[in-house]
Order: C-alpha cells, then sequence, then structure tokens
C-alpha cells in the first residue's frame, strides 16, 4: 500500500538530497525565508518540523510516520509543507 504519490515521494526524496549539504541548506532556508517567496509565512509556522523530516533518514520514514501520527501529523502532510523552490525571487 502506498503511503505518498509519486510527487510526495520525489518532494521528500529531493529535498533531503539537498539537505545534506550545509550549503545547500543555508541556501534553501534563505530562499524559504525570503519575504517574496510565496510560501515564507507557510514554512516559518511549521520550520521546526520540516527541518526534522528533511533531516531524517529515509530508512526511518516508518518510525517518523508514528511519532508524527502523535503530533496530529503525518509523513504525507508534512512532506507537502516543504516549500518549492524557485529560480529567483529577484
Amino acid at each position: 500500500m502506498r503511503r505518498m504519490s509519486y510527487q510526495d515521494e520525489a518532494r521528500l526524496e529531493y529535498g533531503r538530497i539537498l539537505w545534506k549539504k550545509a550549503a545547500n541548506r543555508t541556501r534553501l532556508i534563505a530562499h524559504w525565508t525570503n519575504p517574496r517567496h510565496p510560501y515564507c509565512s507557510r514554512f516559518q509556522e511549521h520550520r521546526s518540523l520540516v527541518e526534522k523530516l528533511l533531516s531524517t533518514p529515509p530508512g526511518n520514514d516508518n518510525t517518523l510516520d508514528v511519532q508524527l501520527q502523535a503530533e496530529g501529523w503525518s509523513l504525507r502532510a508534512l512532506t507537502r509543507e516543504i516549500p518549492p523552490v524557485f529560480g529567483s525571487l529577484d
């Protein structure tokens, strides 16, 4: 049984790939916290959970899903809180 759509799985997988390197992580946070980013306020609201999600290794998704459900979330719902990356906000 699939827990997430292919799009959600891709968002999570590529988000984790980018999140691994400190330089990429810094750029993503700067991009997502830019006031011109359309999801800035939403990211700020759920930032700690999104960062926790992106920092968790893929092999722990089932455990993470159980923990998130105890907090009123699911892995699928939180994955959808990962903001998109736009080329430039200038």
